[in-house]
């Protein structure tokens, strides 16, 4: 998947969330990774039956980040892009 993943070849990353702790772990995105930025793709996210969290992230850009601003609005979260 690294290679895929530093390679552009990755279209969406289907990932599920498991609202569990279990040592360290192996991580996704490994230090010194291609950085890259996710757009929410058609459903987004949902919390299935015992809180895992089913996502679904499209890659908009490899090597470049761009950011946009995070504020909390009327107890509501929003995210603003430049």
């Amino acid at each position: 998947m690294q290679t895929l993943h530093q390679a552009g070849l990755v279209d969406v990353y289907r990932l599920l969330q498991y609202p569990v702790i279990v040592g360290t772990g192996k991580r996704l995105f490994p230090d010194g990774s291609t950085p890259a930025t996710f757009a929410t793709g058609e459903e987004s996210s949902r919390v299935l039956p015992g809180g895992v969290v089913s996502l679904t992230l499209n890659p908009t850009s490899l090597g470049a980040i761009s950011a946009g601003a995070y504020a909390v609005t009327a107890g509501r979260s929003a995210t603003v892009l430049d």
